[in-house]
């Protein structure tokens, strides 16, 4: 059990909970009344039969567990909470030591500023914050009071000090002070200057509460702290802003320092301050605006800028100081009417996101949007001659960007290689009513953008010449959100740097027919989490053979650096725990298991294989008809390393890049032409099971991790690697198919070296490396006949003769001594190629011709005597090659003549 969970079992009721917080009912059996506003009819609901163990506040549409009740009632941070309840229930602390950390000048800023509140709680009530808000700040030790001056410099200088309210920057987890922001409540006494800042600047938003950020469904961004308090009256005060919250970034110099991704999901407003233009007619708040537009729109976040024509004040703040929170409301919920954001309709000090010429401009301000539909808008006159505006709608979305896309080629994607060959294309994304606050993005062709049938793909357009006009509008802003991208899913190069790529971050044509993970995220979590899950798999199967496919797993996206990964083969029997073995690796890492059915067809595995190095899962592949098996091992000959292709879809041709790694489970898995491309792992001994509880593993931290890691180090360990495994290989030296299988396996070494590293574990502790070299010559030693093609095809042979089914001549005899099978080459890939029972075999083969297949068999060294004319039935029968029986069974070859009835010879 987790601690939380023990606070939460030491409560005895919730009811009784809600008693101790204060809280009252006037009706015994009904609800509470809400603790932050007058409700007419008491609206918080504890306990019952709807939430037995928690409650819910109708009236602000809030709820949760006994720790949220805490929080919602008492203003607290999750682990305020937690103490409370420890004090109040007298639930003991379980020992934790932490390491010893030396407190940074912003914590002990933070300390000190937290000391003495009310002067801050003063000024900001002063400023028009509801003191309710301001006292939850202080509470949480989001906002603080400092009164240090300099002993140094006088009054009226810059760097004297004096007092100010501190707003406090906390990281989201675990909630370290990451920096103290000062607003100085007379900036004369500091020389002017009205605001400081200690600490972190790049990348640390600041906000009242993280946990509000979290559940919340609307969140408005601010340039100051001042100003994201100002939001939290509003929300505190009115009724129509359930679900909000805002966040402030602190100046406009940083936002695109932060990462945005946390916001998905949720709706944005843009409020930056409305500043006056400079010199050059550049406005620092517009401009701040438009990037956190361009950022968030890339990252498929709904966001809309506040409509600010006909403001007269800078921020939030002074327009609520000039009215009141009733005006402040109204602003946030007019947003910018125009069909290109930060492009007005109308006249605007200062300059505009993209400039429009006259042409464009007098028809540009008839089109209005709102957040998932536009308009456009008829202007007639009335009687009286004034202007009447009629809107008529367009399109049942909004388009929210249309950028110009430079997508790397394959061999720069891969290799980090100068791009000579990249492709352009257009990103359009939109906000449609049926995806709420979640955007959508379709690749298009410069002719798809001019075809309204194109366009019907992401809704309904009902005027077809006004939606192509704003396309063309559109046009002069493809700037917006331009970028270089890379078709790929994992680790890979753009701009000649290794980054990760996710799903989403590419821009496939159609996407759900070229990369399986069109759509996927990496799993994300606690890098600490890796230990844990490395440990579990390790105890689940004796010999580590759980342990070597998580390796494998997680280890395949070196193969941007590695320009290789083996595909895996997982051998076990029946009832061996082999498919809860997968689906516990699907869970930990993302990886998708494929039925059957999903390689019946060659472009289904193309599909599923192609633009990744996040491996995929086929289970039981023996089942399948061998003419799927040998479509299927073709296809994987190619991905083994990575290789381009192109096929034919709806009149146009579609770029596939054969790229997974596919592991491959079943008792017998047929893939005798693959022996040199796969590593081998066969399960053993069961351990304990898996925990359900397993976190995944961090894959998005660990591929970010692995980004920084230098290519030629990867390359420098797996040479190591291969030289530590061939000093433990059983195989000869000259033995090329045992050398290229060592590789493989060295892979695999790198990936498990470069794990220790990231989870900060040992090899010590486990011992996973003599296992693997284990592995490793069993699987040498036990496919040592099988890896030559020539194996294969005498193997053939062999069988059609002691079947009596071989139609051209041969012969058993003695040559120079030694039992020798007589045969001619050219007569062998004949018979291979023209046989209707064998050509499904012959496809399959890598040698095809006779040539290639002799000098093989020469090299093998079963050739007793390449120059035999041996007489057969009377005749002499030229160019034959006597093949040395005792050789041909160190290979598990044993040729016999056939039944009396069916001799040739």
């Amino acid at each position: 059990m987790s601690d939380i969970d023990r606070v939460k079992g030491a409560i005895p009721d919730i009811h009784e909970l809600a008693q101790r917080l204060g809280l009252t009912r006037p009706d015994p059996s009904g609800n509470f009344r809400a603790p932050h506003h007058p409700d007419k009819n008491p609206s918080l609901q504890v306990g019952g039969k709807k939430y037995p163990d928690g409650w819910y506040d109708h009236s602000a549409g809030e709820g949760g567990d006994a720790i949220d009740l805490v929080r919602y009632v008492l203003g607290l941070d999750f682990k305020g909470a937690i103490d409370w309840l420890r004090t109040e229930y007298r639930i003991p602390d379980p020992a934790r030591p932490a390491p010893d950390r030396e407190k940074t000048l912003a914590e002990f800023i933070a300390d000190k500023c937290r000391r003495n509140v009310q002067p801050a709680i003063a000024y900001l009530t002063g400023r028009g914050i509801l003191p309710a808000v301001a006292e939850r700040a202080a509470k949480i030790g989001a906002v603080g009071f400092n009164e240090w001056t300099s002993p140094t410099k006088p009054a009226g200088t810059v760097g004297h000090g004096g007092p100010a309210t501190a707003f406090i920057v906390k990281s989201p987890n675990p909630g370290h002070v990451l920096a103290v922001d000062l607003r100085y409540h007379d900036p004369a006494l500091n020389g002017g200057v009205k605001t400081q800042s200690q600490g972190e600047k790049v990348g640390a938003p600041w906000c009242l509460d993280w946990a509000a950020v979290n559940r919340a469904s609307t969140v408005v961004l601010v340039e100051s702290a001042i100003n994201a308090l100002t939001v939290e009256s509003v929300v505190a005060a009115g009724t129509q802003f359930g679900g909000w919250t805002a966040l402030a970034t602190r100046g406009t110099a940083t936002v695109d320092s932060i990462d945005w991704r946390f916001l998905r999901g949720k709706r944005v407003v843009i409020c930056m301050d409305h500043d006056e233009p400079d010199a050059k007619g550049r406005c620092p708040g517009d401009q701040a605006a438009w990037a956190l537009h361009e950022q968030l729109t890339g990252d498929h976040i709904a966001c809309h800028l506040v409509d600010q024509d006909d403001w007269l004040v800078n921020d939030l703040n002074d327009l609520l100081q000039a009215q009141d929170l009733n005006a402040v409301g109204r602003a946030l919920h007019r947003l910018s009417p125009w069909a290109i954001p930060g492009v007005p309709g109308r006249f605007r000090k200062g300059r505009v996101r993209v400039f429009l010429p006259s042409a464009d401009y007098s028809i540009y301000f008839r089109f209005r949007c709102r957040e998932d539909f536009t308009s456009w808008v008829d202007i007639k006159e009335d009687d009286e001659g004034a202007e009447q505006l009629t809107p008529r709608d367009v399109a049942a979305f909004r388009v929210a960007a249309v950028s110009q896309v430079n997508i790397a080629s394959v061999l720069s994607t891969m290799t980090g290689e100068k791009d000579h060959q990249p492709t352009t294309l257009f990103a359009v994304t939109a906000q449609t009513p049926f995806h709420a606050n979640e955007l959508i993005r379709e690749v298009a062709t410069y002719p798809q953008l001019n075809n309204l049938e194109w366009w019907k793909r992401i809704g309904p357009v009902w005027r077809g010449a006004e939606f192509l006009r704003l396309i063309s509008l559109w046009g002069r802003a493809t700037a917006i959100g331009k970028r270089d991208a890379v078709n790929f899913v994992g680790l890979c190069y753009r701009g000649g740097k290794p980054v990760v790529n996710e799903g989403p971050d590419c821009y496939f044509s159609v996407p759900e027919r070229q990369c399986l993970y069109h759509n996927f995220r990496f799993p994300s979590g606690d890098r600490r989490d890796a230990a844990r899950v490395i440990r579990a798999y390790a105890k689940t199967f004796s010999h580590h053979s759980a342990t070597q496919v998580l390796a494998w797993a997680v280890g395949a996206h070196l193969k941007t650096y590695l320009s290789f990964w083996p595909h895996l083969v997982l051998q076990a029997k029946k009832a061996s725990g082999k498919t809860t073995l997968l689906e516990r690796l699907s869970r930990s890492t993302g990886i998708q298991m494929m039925s059957g059915q999903s390689i019946q067809t060659e472009f289904r595995i193309v599909a599923a294989s192609g633009f990744t190095s996040q491996p995929i899962i086929w289970e039981e592949i023996s089942a399948r008809k061998q003419e799927v098996i040998d479509r299927a091992i073709s296809i994987l000959q190619e991905s083994y390393k990575f290789l381009a292709t192109s096929r034919g879809y709806g009149g146009a041709m579609l770029q596939y890049l054969n790229s997974a790694p596919v592991l491959m489970a079943g008792e017998d898995v047929p893939i005798r032409s693959l022996l040199g491309k796969v590593c081998r792992v066969q399960l053993r001994d069961k351990g304990p099971l898996i925990p359900n509880d397993l976190p995944p593993f961090p894959l998005r931290q660990w591929l970010d991790w692995l980004a920084s890691v230098p290519p030629a180090t990867v390359l420098n360990i797996h040479a190591q690697a291969i030289a530590s495994a061939q000093r433990h290989c059983r195989a000869p030296a000259r033995d090329d198919g045992a050398g290229r299988m060592v590789r493989n396996y060295a892979a695999l070494h790198v990936a498990w070296e470069l794990l220790m590293d990231f989870a900060d574990l040992r090899e010590e502790e486990f011992g996973f490396l003599p296992h693997l070299l284990a592995e490793m010559n069993s699987h040498i030693a036990e496919t040592s006949a099988e890896r030559e093609p020539w194996v294969w095809i005498l193997d053939l042979i062999c069988n059609e003769i002691a079947a009596g089914a071989y139609p051209y001549p041969f012969r058993f005899e003695e040559v120079d001594g030694v039992e020798a099978l007589m045969i001619r080459t050219s007569h062998v890939m004949h018979h291979i190629a023209t046989k209707p029972g064998l050509r499904s075999i012959y496809d399959g083969l890598p040698v095809k011709s006779d040539r290639v297949f002799k000098r093989q068999i020469k090299e093998a060294g079963v050739v007793a005597h390449d120059r035999a004319d041996p007489v057969i039935n009377g005749v002499r029968v030229g160019h034959m090659v006597a093949l040395s029986l005792p050789k041909l069974a160190e290979y598990g070859l044993h040729p016999e003549a056939p039944l009396p009835e069916h001799r040739y010879s």
